[in-house]
């Protein structure tokens, strides 16, 4: 029998494992409710309705750069 040191289970996870679906590889997927929290840091795109297994239909968003997120430093 394996015992597991953190399960993770539930809806959240169930839906983040959906979103994945729809992701293109590095970048973004959420629901829209997460664009007013993004949207003066980041560059969004909103491919519109999905249906969602087990979920209905989601309005999805694309974060598709975050403007800042990749300064570096050029100090030695």
């Amino acid at each position: 029998m394996w015992k597991y040191a953190c399960d993770e289970f539930g809806s959240a996870e169930n839906v983040a494992s959906r979103l994945q679906l729809f992701a293109n590889p590095l970048n973004i997927v959420a629901p829209e409710q997460t664009k007013y929290a993004l949207i003066d840091e980041s560059q969004i795109s909103e491919p519109g309705p999905v249906d969602i297994k087990g979920r209905g239909v989601m309005d999805l968003i694309h974060v598709d750069s975050c403007f800042g997120a990749l300064q570096t430093s050029r100090a030695f």
